[in-house]
């Protein structure tokens, strides 16, 4: 939980710091938080759309919830991003 208020003090101090979202949203995956992870990494693409790595996280966290269309969708995005991963 200190990190999750560390990383709350930076958000609030630069709601653009894309990776106090991205940590934060990992942490809230670690204690199995989806939902909170899930509109926390939301929040970092909205910051960065060009960063596949936090659309394959986003990608994970819906298969959580149970979103798997949406899930499907954030993974488009990710190789959108990097095709040469297509094969």
């Amino acid at each position: 939980l200190e990190a999750i208020a560390s990383f709350d003090q930076v958000l609030d101090s630069n709601p653009k710091a894309e990776m106090a979202c991205i940590n934060k949203a990992m942490c809230l995956k670690e204690m199995s938080r989806y939902q909170d992870s899930l509109a926390t990494i939301t929040q970092a693409i909205d910051i960065n759309n060009q960063n596949e790595e936090t659309y394959c996280l986003q990608a994970y966290l819906y298969s959580c919830v149970g979103d798997l269309d949406r899930g499907i969708e954030a993974i488009e995005s990710a190789l959108a991003l990097t095709p040469q991963h297509i094969h």
